[in-house]
């Protein structure tokens, strides 16, 4: 369902054209050129990781909106975190963003209603006062919107690979 999120503009009318999304790009060129074509056919602008943090300064400088999936794995370059009773490796990005900015944040999720049907849900996030707080209460969040459902987890993507814990 985090595909849904594309398709924000068509449900908030005051960022119609004016969002942008941080995604990982593929390495194959084909697949690729189709996924970035098909997640932006809504009006999103597609950010590529590679030079998503100057992108994403200059959408909010011109106070657009951006979005990212804060619940990725880190790969170390992030934070560790507790979550689900385990330390995991969480991305401060969204946390960066909304300080250097002074950014409105917010998880956005969609809730499965049917068979390829969703209801999107915006639900503000507290920046606090260092950019680890938006991470902090992203994380928060989740795990107490996963624990309230079983069903809620069987909709979130990224909680059978989200780990990230330590090895060492």
């Amino acid at each position: 369902l985090s595909e849904a999120t594309v398709t924000l503009p068509l449900h908030a009318s005051k960022i119609k054209g004016k969002t942008s999304t941080i995604f990982r790009p593929l390495n194959n060129p084909k697949l690729n050129h189709w996924v970035e074509k098909s997640r932006s056919r809504f009006g999103v602008n597609m950010i590529s990781r590679k030079n998503g943090y100057s992108a994403a300064i200059k959408e909010l400088e011109k106070n657009n909106a951006v979005a990212l999936l804060f619940d990725q794995n880190a790969s170390g370059k992030g934070s560790l975190v507790h979550m689900m009773d385990r330390v995991t490796s969480a991305t401060e990005l969204p946390g960066l963003l909304a300080h250097k900015k002074n950014a409105l944040t917010y998880v956005a999720y969609p809730e499965r209603i049917g068979f390829w049907q969703a209801r999107m849900h915006f639900i503000p996030i507290d920046r606090g006062t260092h950019p680890i707080h938006v991470t902090l209460a992203a994380n928060d969040w989740l795990e107490d919107y996963l624990r309230s459902s079983v069903d809620h987890c069987a909709d979130w993507l990224w909680l059978h690979n989200r780990w990230g814990s330590p090895q060492n």
